[in-house]
């Protein structure tokens, strides 16, 4: 028994974790439901708690290159401590809201290069922590979808979608993501592109632009461009009459 414990300890013959998402398709301000099942090892443990934490990869410059970090979106404590037997099977459901301000990687029925998961993390006294992960999908916010909507039909194209490490004003956390589109014809020759990017909160949400617009004058002549970055803020229950082509044009413009 004694040798048991010991290897437990290391993470041999330890309690197992596998986490079932009931709804793995998610959307901003939702709920995640899902139980963790726990499957006990050779001999008796010690749960401190059981964690689980929506996460992704944002990206950051360093130096001349680029690097990947991983990032909590949002973490809850489902379970605090107990014990479980060798051999024995547990079930802890839980139930957590969504971040507002989870990053988006389903869009218009396709998955999108930005991977979100669900982690799960076991801590267990003096042994190796266990741990589970799995993928999730979000879809944008019905007013999120009406924004895109109008890009669209504006003749804007959808070219990229990631997540950036840095700061925007009125942001909870220290990344975000931005959408980029690239111009139609109707837009030719005025920008390079345009990065969209949501401030959600529970009852609105700030729709910011960042405009990669051709320079005028010299810059021109020398091959410029300048960003410029601007905003609105939308409420959810006006979003369905709200003529977003109108606001997205205006703000462009301003």
């Amino acid at each position: 028994m004694v040798f048991g414990r010991i290897l437990a300890s290391v993470g041999i013959g330890g309690a197992k974790v596998d986490t079932k998402i009931s709804n793995p398709n998610l959307s901003p301000g939702g709920m995640l439901r899902g139980t963790v099942n726990l499957l006990g090892g050779a001999v008796d443990q010690a749960i401190e708690r059981i964690d689980i934490a929506l996460e992704t990869y944002a990206k950051r410059e360093v130096n001349d290159g680029e690097t990947q970090l991983s990032v909590v979106i949002g973490a809850e404590t489902v379970a605090s401590a107990f014990q479980i037997r060798a051999g024995q099977t547990l079930e802890i459901p839980f139930e957590v809201r969504v971040p507002w301000d989870i990053p988006l990687n389903y869009l218009y029925q396709q998955d999108m290069p930005v991977s979100i998961f669900l982690r799960t993390h076991v801590h267990l006294a003096n042994a190796v922590d266990s741990g589970d992960r799995d993928p999730v999908r979000v879809s944008p916010l019905p007013a999120q979808q009406l924004v895109l909507d109008a890009m669209a039909r504006m003749g804007f194209r959808l070219t990229k979608v990631d997540v950036e490490y840095g700061q925007i004003t009125g942001a909870r956390l220290p990344f975000f993501q931005e959408i980029e589109f690239r111009p139609g014809s109707n837009y030719a020759g005025r920008f390079n592109e345009v990065e969209v990017t949501f401030v959600n909160r529970p009852q609105d949400m700030d729709v910011i632009l960042e405009v990669d617009r051709r320079a005028r004058g010299f810059q021109a002549f020398l091959g410029g461009h300048e960003d410029q970055i601007r905003r609105f803020r939308v409420a959810y229950a006006d979003a369905e009459r709200t003529n977003f082509e109108t606001m997205i044009e205006r703000t462009l413009f301003m």
